[in-house]
């Protein structure tokens, strides 16, 4: 996908890997960047996450392999 092309990035996250039930959506300012973003105020145990790139068409892609943190 063309960078230029994006506008947004979605994490999903959640405490079971098959109920991401929360979402931070992150607008694409400027492509030329790398991005990282902190989830904060996360309780203790174990956190699941994907994400999704959106396009400017609201177009969504299929969401990244499922990855965990514990806290």
């Amino acid at each position: 996908m063309d960078p230029y092309a994006l506008g947004s990035y979605v994490i999903r996250y959640g405490r079971d890997s098959n109920d991401l039930d929360q979402q931070i959506v992150l607008p694409n300012d400027n492509p030329n960047v790398q991005m990282s973003y902190r989830v904060a105020n996360l309780a203790k145990g174990e956190w699941f996450f994907t994400v999704q790139a959106v396009d400017a068409d609201g177009l969504m892609s299929a969401p990244s392999a499922v990855v965990s943190k514990r806290i």
